[in-house]
């Protein structure tokens, strides 16, 4: 009798956990790909506000070294002082 249901179990493709067992290890799955794709979504709306706001980061480099786009620059001078500076 007790060989039959290790046969049995065998027989289904080696997957003799009990079901409580399965289930916890889907839940745990389950749970670090939600953990990780909450933290690339974090870090893609990051390097992106850092892009707009900084000019750094992946994507500004993805966009000047493989794009070939010029870096743009936030910083907005007064024309009269950049003068005054030059001479």
């Amino acid at each position: 009798m007790v060989i039959v249901p290790v046969l049995y179990c065998c027989s289904l493709g080696g997957d003799y956990r009990p079901s409580r067992e399965r289930s916890a290890a889907l839940n745990l799955t389950v749970v670090i790909v939600l953990v990780l794709v909450v933290m690339i979504v974090f870090l893609a709306v990051v390097d992106v506000s850092c892009y707009f706001m900084n000019s750094c980061g992946v994507t500004m480099f993805v966009c000047v070294h493989v794009c070939g786009q010029q870096p743009h620059t936030t910083l907005h001078t007064d024309h009269a002082a950049a003068e005054q500076l030059e001479r």
